[in-house]
């Protein structure tokens, strides 16, 4: 299969990311499927400004899912809102594996994409629960994951997603 761009990608048509053999793979919209591709097109992201990453599930994944953040952001040249999206990341990813972990129950994703002025870091769970923040006592050493992200991002939110699952996504200003 050639890409839009002219670059050659094998098609990978529609994979199971919960079986396949690329768990912790990263997956560029450009090598996955022409019509992913093109739908990040019609959204205005270009192959160069996403990229998406299979979670492992297990607690190991938080560090996998920095990592892989920290290598887009190098990628990109984006040095800036490198401590802000780290945690982000962290704090979404955390919520996703705690509250997705019933056997077989789903692979969680995480997206990263660039716009000219923001950065949105997405993860998308099995879970059909929508996030909640908690009141929170001040010695609570639980629960402060959604403020946190509220704290550094310029807004947040969460979408269902098919099958019961949900998307819980930030952003970050550049």
């Amino acid at each position: 299969m050639t890409a839009p761009d002219g670059d050659s990608a094998p098609d990978r048509g529609n994979v199971d990311p919960a079986t396949s053999p690329h768990a912790g793979t990263e997956w560029p919209v450009r090598g996955y499927r022409t019509s992913d591709w093109m739908r990040g097109l019609e959204l205005g992201i270009s192959p160069a400004g996403f990229a998406a990453h299979l979670l492992d599930p297990h607690p190991r994944s938080v560090r996998q899912a920095r990592r892989f953040l920290q290598h887009c952001l190098s990628q990109w040249q984006l040095p800036a809102p490198v401590d802000s999206a780290t945690l982000v990341v962290s704090e979404l990813s955390t919520n996703a594996l705690q509250h997705s972990r019933t056997p077989g129950s789903g692979p969680v994703w995480l997206a990263i994409i660039l716009y000219t002025e923001e950065l949105i870091c997405a993860v998308a769970d099995p879970s059909p629960k929508p996030p909640r923040t908690q009141s929170l006592a001040p010695l609570s050493e639980a629960g402060r994951g959604l403020h946190v992200i509220a704290a550094l991002s310029s807004s947040w939110g969460w979408s269902p997603s098919p099958p019961p699952g949900k998307i819980v996504w930030a952003r970050i200003p550049l």
